[in-house]
């Protein structure tokens, strides 16, 4: 009789635990998508957003200050996202909002998988010199070629470098990457941050 209400109460236990962490799983989720949405309206409504569109150092600074607001503190208003988000100042930025930039550089992301590959061309004068051309250009093509020319330079290197950079936390350019850097697999941008602190 003991043994069997041990078992009873581990049993009633074990199922509060369970339907515990089911209900802050739906929380978290419906957290991620109340605040998707409200982000990219917010995006939408003050810079003609468009999805897949760069996003840069102040205007994630504005969306979480407006997250903030409307919604409180969340994973998605941690500074440590701020610090990701590529520069203003940065030759992609500036390149992306010129004048047919935002079209041209967005279609290259997309057929790239993203604009990682793309900043990088811009680190080297003549990278950023070919990839001004290109955008000046509004030439797609162009763009995916001077990046599979890097990608088979680079793969000839040594990956030294690919090792040292793993534990660097990769820059957000999206608001999809915004949201995935905030919301990743359950662990916040202040646990990622706390994880690479020595």
């Amino acid at each position: 009789m003991y043994r069997t209400a041990i078992c009873l109460i581990s049993v009633l236990l074990f199922w509060i635990e369970t339907r515990a962490a089911g209900t802050e799983m739906e929380s978290a989720e419906r957290q991620l998508e109340v605040i998707a949405a409200s982000a990219k309206l917010y995006l939408e409504s003050s810079s003609g957003y468009v999805a897949g569109d760069l996003i840069t150092e102040s205007q994630v600074e504005e969306l979480q200050h407006y997250l903030l607001i409307s919604h409180g503190k969340s994973p998605a208003t941690h500074s440590g996202l701020l610090n990701r988000a590529i520069k203003d100042r940065a030759p992609l930025s500036r390149f992306f909002y010129s004048e047919n930039g935002a079209e041209t550089l967005r279609a290259a992301a997309s057929k790239l998988g993203g604009y990682a590959e793309i900043e990088a061309l811009a680190h080297h004068r003549e990278g950023r010199e070919a990839l001004q051309k290109a955008v000046f250009n509004q030439s797609v093509a162009d763009i995916v070629d001077l990046v599979e020319i890097s990608r088979h330079a680079t793969s000839k290197q040594d990956n030294h470098e690919k090792n040292s950079d793993r534990h660097q936390l990769k820059t957000i350019y999206t608001l999809d990457e915004f949201l995935e850097a905030a919301f990743s697999n359950g662990r916040t941008e202040a646990q990622q941050s706390e994880l690479l602190q020595p």
